[in-house]
């Protein structure tokens, strides 16, 4: 392809969504860090959850979560309990995954915090 026939992109990049869009999609900061505002908008949403999560177990006397949302495997973890104790605790309570996420081995099921606070208690008798 010669370079006539090339037409140039027009707006900039966005390194989240992979997007190509118009100047007035990025904020002042989102120019050089080629993030577009939708895509920053939900960054910081995300951010904000994070955060919300750190103090909803220190309320709890849990330590500050290092992944969130978890999975099975690493609430229990995180809760120092099996994985099928975590999930008979929390059928028990019949309290549902907040998400789905695609991994190796294939679909599995996000818990938040209030879930893994909820069987904390359970485990603790009350």
């Amino acid at each position: 392809m010669t370079k006539r026939n090339r037409k140039k992109q027009q707006g900039h990049y966005c390194k989240i969504c992979g997007r190509y869009r118009a100047n007035e999609k990025f904020s002042g900061k989102g120019h050089a860090q080629h993030i577009c505002k939708d895509c920053n908008r939900e960054l910081q949403a995300q951010k904000s959850e994070k955060k919300r999560a750190k103090q909803m177990a220190a309320e709890a006397g849990l330590p500050a979560p290092k992944h969130y949302p978890m999975t099975r495997y690493q609430a229990a973890n995180y809760l120092g309990i099996t994985p099928s104790a975590f999930d008979y605790r929390r059928k028990k309570l019949e309290l549902e995954p907040c998400g789905t996420y695609e991994g190796k081995r294939g679909t599995g099921f996000l818990f938040d915090m209030a879930t893994i606070i909820a069987v904390h208690e359970l485990a603790d008798g009350g």
